[in-house]
């Protein structure tokens, strides 16, 4: 005992304490758990979990060291945004850093996985999802084997052109159609009338079912930007297409050879590799 008490005080007086994981390195992987503390041995499972964590640590005072997440190689589904606000911020004297662990490359996604497929006689692949059939889920983009798909497309390659383009601005009260109703901008809504030239409407038109009008895309490519429109109506006789939505900026408009394509309908799917 008379050796072990000098050493005990002498441990006290400078306030030893044992090696151990600082408290503000946090550790996020696939096979872990937002429960977890987020040590590398039992990492949480989410950037969510892991903002939250940090946010815990920072209810207790304020921070004293810089805080580091560091993700692990693997795939990480989200189903809503990372949001971030101020009181997630660091300060110059204590950063707040999220980064992949050394070497990892982790891959974060928004996408759902789309199973159930089967194959058809004539080549086609197709799957029912009851969510789309609703309305309660819409996507513009698929991925096979790491591929982004090419989407049902007319023309297959380069583009139609713009005959003439008319605009007419809506009464504040109107909406555009529910599928591309936004915020009103300071220039309104309004309706755009696309007229095609003659060579392009049998390309165009065929295959196009009354069905399909509330999916077809009209992609329109103008200078510097593209847009993106579903359609209000068609009219087959004069090469006419409308589309609504937010009214063209002055210094950006569509114009005579504007040049578009228009996406997905079943008709348009006459090309190996495209989908809709």
């Amino acid at each position: 005992m008379k050796t072990i008490f000098p050493i005990l005080v002498f441990a006290i007086v400078l306030g030893y304490v044992p090696p151990a994981i600082s408290a503000a390195d946090f550790h996020v992987a696939p096979s872990g758990n937002d429960a977890n503390p987020g040590t590398a041995e039992k990492p949480l499972a989410t950037l969510r979990g892991a903002r939250d964590a940090i946010r815990a640590l920072k209810a207790q005072g304020p921070l004293t060291q810089a805080v580091t997440v560091s993700v692990a190689e693997g795939t990480y589904n989200f189903t809503e945004p990372l949001a971030l606000e101020p009181l997630d911020s660091g300060t110059a004297q204590t950063p707040i850093v999220y980064q992949a662990a050394a070497g990892a490359h982790p891959v974060f996604s928004g996408g759902r996985a789309i199973a159930g497929w089967q194959r058809e006689k004539n080549g086609r692949w197709r799957t029912h999802l009851p969510d789309v059939e609703t309305g309660r889920w819409y996507f513009e983009q698929l991925f096979v084997n790491g591929q982004r798909a090419t989407r049902a497309r007319t023309p297959n390659k380069f583009f139609f052109y713009m005959q003439d383009l008319k605009e007419t601005l809506l009464d504040p009260s109107e909406k555009a159609s529910p599928k591309q109703a936004k915020k009103k901008r300071p220039r309104g809504l309004a309706q755009q009338t696309v007229t095609m030239r003659q060579e392009d409407l049998p390309p165009a038109f065929a295959g196009i079912g009354l069905e399909d009008l509330s999916d077809v895309n009209l992609v329109v490519y103008h200078n510097w930007d593209n847009t993106r429109r579903f359609l209000d109506d068609i009219d087959r006789a004069h090469g006419v297409l409308k589309t609504s939505g937010e009214a063209m900026k002055p210094w950006n408009p569509w114009k005579r050879n504007s040049h578009y394509i228009l996406e997905n309908y079943l008709g348009a799917l006459d090309s190996p590799g495209s989908g809709r």
